[in-house]
């Protein structure tokens, strides 16, 4: 057997095994008769495979944080599997994925910067960046304000990226910060995807990933707009230079937009129609990852024999992690059941 065809085999056997255990639609249904994050976590470790994870775990104890905790460490176990089964270029654009765990632990540490004065308190949510990347994570959250973070990062590639937030004498804004890191996040992942993909590996990720800038651009055109009343120039600025499915002259029709109801004709006029419904403005993100979901979904199965199958199986488990927490924050929040479903992705729960 060809030796590309042999590793693909196995990546393929292992990403279909692990799919076969994620959460069905009965599962959620289950949850969101749950009445706190404890019988949450009871149920997840009775019958469902993360029963392994949990074994150790007091349920009884546990809080929303440290299960969010727990499930993000297993999706990182899930890519360390992964890399066993891969070798050469695929192998090196896995382990490059891992700049989305590192990018999102810089966010959490901002916000936390910015929102309540110290990071010391988020430690528990930073398992990546303590315990795979190779920044200095023990500097990083002795950082007393966001000025301090950024002149604590140099050495690393993000001081470039975010030093000039320091020279402008203002606060720094929270969402151009988080926009300039998903930019360059953005950025890095297509270099290495056409550095060390091609064909059957290049084209089915090329897809998702077109499809999610699209989306991306569309929504932060949107918040701009809506929340920050922000320059077109800027917004220019920001806008990821990737596309699948929108013209660039569609794009500029969207940020020349005098108002979001300007906004929702043009968006209505794209491929992306069903994720801008005019009358659910605040499931926007909601539908915008059932979309992807799907995608992912599609992808998954049409393309077996490829990395996309390790890397789409990560997404939809993601998103899983996704549902529990909206469930755990609906429950929490005293939201009625049928309003808990519409935030879960990738099923429809009615009559389940």
């Amino acid at each position: 057997m060809n030796l590309d065809l042999f590793t693909y085999s196995a990546l393929s056997s292992k990403a279909r095994a692990s799919y076969g255990r994620l959460l069905t639609a009965e599962d959620y249904n289950m949850l969101i008769d749950m009445k706190n994050v404890n019988e949450i976590a009871g149920y997840l470790k009775k019958n469902t495979y993360y029963s392994e994870i949990l074994s150790n775990v007091d349920e009884a104890l546990i809080h929303r944080g440290q299960l969010e905790n727990i499930i993000k460490t297993d999706i990182m176990k899930e890519y360390d599997k992964f890399l066993r089964f891969t070798s050469g270029n695929a192998r090196k654009f896995l382990q490059s994925t891992y700049k989305k765990y590192e990018t999102e632990s810089l966010k959490i540490i901002f916000r936390r910067l910015e929102t309540v004065g110290g990071v010391m308190s988020a430690e528990g949510y930073l398992l990546f960046l303590k315990n795979t990347s190779e920044i200095d994570f023990h500097k990083l959250i002795k950082s007393k304000d966001s000025l301090e973070f950024i002149e604590n990062l140099k050495g690393t590639e993000y001081y470039d990226v975010l030093r000039p937030f320091t020279g402008t004498g203002v606060k720094i804004n929270l969402f151009n910060l988080e926009m300039v890191l998903d930019l360059h996040y953005f950025k890095f992942l297509y270099k290495r995807m056409k550095k060390y993909l091609t064909g059957k590996d290049f084209m089915p990720l090329e897809e998702s990933f077109g499809v999610k800038t699209d989306v991306l651009n569309m929504l932060w055109i949107y918040r701009c707009k809506k929340y920050y009343n922000m320059k077109k120039e800027i917004i220019r600025s920001y806008i990821l230079p990737f596309n699948a499915g929108i013209r660039k002259e569609t794009l500029n029709r969207l940020i020349e937009a005098e108002d979001i109801e300007e906004f929702l004709e043009i968006a209505g006029t794209t491929k992306y129609s069903s994720i801008f419904i005019r009358d659910i403005d605040g499931f926007f993100e909601v539908n915008f990852a059932d979309y992807m979901y799907n995608i992912h979904m599609k992808l998954f199965r049409k393309y077996p024999l490829s990395v996309t199958a390790a890397v789409d199986y990560i997404h939809m488990k993601e998103y899983e992690l996704s549902n529990i927490i909206s469930i755990i924050e609906g429950i929490r929040y005293g939201l009625p059941a049928e309003k808990i479903r519409k935030f879960v992705v990738g099923f429809d729960l009615r009559g389940v």
